[in-house]
């Protein structure tokens, strides 16, 4: 483990590939009493074949909370778009977005107040919003949501549902206009929480998540090909605690995990890798000396990895983002130089090499939701 943990340290790729060059932060949020990224590990942004780019995040004013749009398209920011209606007390939260393969947009979010949160979706299709429509309607906390499209169109979705102390991660999917049954992918007798979900090449669906015994928490993943649900595997060890998990795969259906790491005295950052259906062992890209949050991740079409987090390295907490190029880790790069904390990062790379980073700080006194890209290109 200390030998591989070293590598992934001071290893950087030998294909002398140049470095990103970061444009400056932007503000993309507009005027809030507060305005703020998404905390679970789902997508924020995302980047179509295109290049358009795309952002979700929650956005107040007084009491009233509720999800925006925002779409970049040659670089330039379209006006701000209203994607839910609350009205106080109810609030609309945790909004995350997939992007189709027919180029239409999937966002989900719960909402709700007090003792009760549902999801709703709502589809924009051809450039025009569609109403929202109910996911879950129970007695229940629905949290969480995590959607992704597989080619066929059929949005798929992990959530977390809370009842009473404990909570499960839950399945469900909509090929047409209808939302199957919900299916409990954890084990029933644990507490599951922060799923995050992926369809990779040929269908297949990856999702991992964080399990907790009641001593520790652990990362799980589970698969589901043609066949079903395949039997959940653990990837971080028992003797240690790990939390928040962040999944993506690559062209070749590689599936690619990042998550929060805790058997040292601060939390780190770990990857692990499946290619040919064999898992690597795992790897910290940090090395336990400050406390790294909350990493995601995402493979570009070259096959790089990228990896981004926040890091409390420089005093308050700052962006970070590493990649894996070619046969090695990159040295990690800080985003942000702020006398404020950073918080929730959220990643997206594009298919011409440019990688795409979203976060919140409150430079200015109100949280606001920032976004900075390097490339393309990022390779030769």
């Amino acid at each position: 483990m200390l030998c591989l943990f070293f590598l992934a340290l001071s290893t950087s790729s030998s294909t002398n590939r140049p470095e990103p060059i970061w444009t400056e932060d932007q503000d993309i949020s507009g005027e809030f009493t507060a305005a703020m990224v998404t905390v679970n590990n789902v997508r924020s942004v995302a980047v179509d074949d295109s290049g358009n780019v795309h952002v979700v995040f929650t956005g107040n004013n007084g009491p009233v909370y509720n999800v925006y749009y925002r779409l970049s398209r040659a670089g330039s920011w379209e006006d701000l778009e209203q994607i839910s209606n609350s009205e106080a007390p109810t609030i609309s939260d945790a909004p995350a977005l997939a992007l189709g393969p027919s180029g239409e947009v999937g966002i989900v979010w719960c909402e709700g107040w007090s003792s009760n949160y549902d999801l709703f979706m709502c589809k924009r299709i051809d450039g025009a919003w569609a109403e929202p429509e109910t996911v879950t309607s129970d007695s229940t906390f629905s949290l969480a949501p995590c959607p992704s499209f597989s080619e066929d169109g059929t949005l798929h979705l992990v959530w977390e549902n809370r009842r009473g102390e404990a909570s499960s991660v839950m399945y469900a999917n909509r090929p047409g206009s209808e939302w199957s049954v919900p299916l409990t992918l954890s084990d029933p007798k644990a507490n599951a929480v922060a799923p995050s979900l992926t369809v990779g090449p040929r269908g297949r669906l990856h999702a991992v998540w964080t399990e907790s015994d009641g001593e520790t928490r652990k990362i799980v993943y589970r698969e589901k090909s043609g066949a079903g649900w395949l039997k959940a595997k653990a990837l971080s060890k028992d003797d240690y605690s790990a939390n928040r998990p962040s999944v993506a795969t690559d062209a070749d259906g590689g599936v690619h995990v990042v998550w929060e790491d805790h058997r040292a005295d601060s939390p780190a950052v770990c990857y692990m890798e499946r290619r040919s259906g064999k898992w690597s062992r795992d790897v910290l890209l940090t090395d336990g000396t400050s406390k790294a949050y909350r990493p995601v991740v995402d493979v570009g079409p070259d096959m790089t990895v990228h990896a981004a987090w926040y890091d409390d390295e420089w005093g308050p907490t700052e962006a970070v983002y590493r990649r894996r190029a070619g046969d090695g880790w990159e040295p990690a790069e800080r985003l942000t130089n702020s006398s404020v904390a950073t918080y929730f990062v959220s990643l997206a790379a594009g298919d011409d090499g440019s990688v795409h980073v979203i976060f919140q700080d409150k430079r200015d006194g109100a949280y606001k939701v920032y976004y900075k890209t390097a490339g393309p290109p990022l390779r030769d």
